[in-house]
């Protein structure tokens, strides 16, 4: 078995996925890891329409930053010429991240909770980090405002409608 053999099942690939080829880049501990993706179940009335390139930064290699790049169709269908391109089920639809990356990105935020610490560590923009802190966390903010809102708000709401009945 080859080395981007064991890379793929190291790296859970989907089975769409293979590895190409690794480039290394020792001056700025850099890993490159370019995918080629295969779709062996693309129906009949798509053709291939045109590529772009994407890349995603993944969990660090040793001590490497990671990062793959693909060059991923973009579809066209024969009929309406509607345009669709590949789920990608290791990353946000429009991320820049692997789901993995993330998921240390929260791991590493739950330890220090300062975004300006987990930034430095992982060598990325504050921003993003931010980003992905917001992204994770809004829905469970709302979830608990809406608790909060339900629990304290509905007596709040009977008391004053009653006092506005008496009134």
């Amino acid at each position: 078995m080859e080395l981007a053999n064991y890379l793929e099942d190291f790296l859970s690939l989907p089975p769409s996925f293979s590895i190409a080829y690794i480039k290394k880049d020792d001056q700025l501990l850099e890993a490159h890891i370019y995918l080629t993706y295969s779709n062996t179940n693309l129906p009949s009335d798509l053709v291939v329409h045109s590529y772009y390139e994407r890349t995603w930064e993944h969990l660090s290699f040793f001590q490497y930053r990671c990062f793959f790049h693909c060059d991923l169709s973009i579809y066209r269908h024969k009929i309406t010429n509607k345009l669709s391109k590949p789920e990608i089920t290791f990353a946000q639809e429009n991320g820049r991240f692997t789901l993995f990356y993330e998921a240390n990105v929260m791991d590493l935020l739950k330890l220090s909770y300062s975004l300006t610490q987990v930034a430095r560590q992982l060598k990325i923009n504050i921003q993003k980090v931010a980003h992905l802190y917001h992204y994770y966390t809004t829905d469970l903010e709302t979830l608990t405002f809406a608790q909060t809102t339900s629990t304290y708000l509905m007596p709040l709401k009977a008391i004053l409608s009653t006092k506005l009945l008496i009134m």
